[in-house]
């Protein structure tokens, strides 16, 4: 039998109870189709709350990318 991955936040001495974390995600493929439905379902499934899938053109180098803060 499989296990849910399991996720644990920190809020590492600072006082926050819900701690705000940012993960970018870059590449050629972030924007492809059904790419951000799938972080949406992984965050559901990691029990992660107030998740937000946003496309951003923050550095031009690097194209655009999907945030998580």
């Amino acid at each position: 039998m499989a296990t849910k991955p399991f996720l644990r936040e920190s809020s590492q001495g600072l006082g926050d109870v819900n701690p705000r974390k940012k993960i970018v995600i870059t590449g050629s493929k972030v924007l492809s189709v059904g790419y951000r439905l799938f972080l949406l379902e992984q965050a559901d499934n990691l029990q992660i709350d107030r998740f937000e899938a946003l496309n951003k053109n923050k550095w031009e180098r690097s194209g655009n990318s999907f945030i998580r803060s």
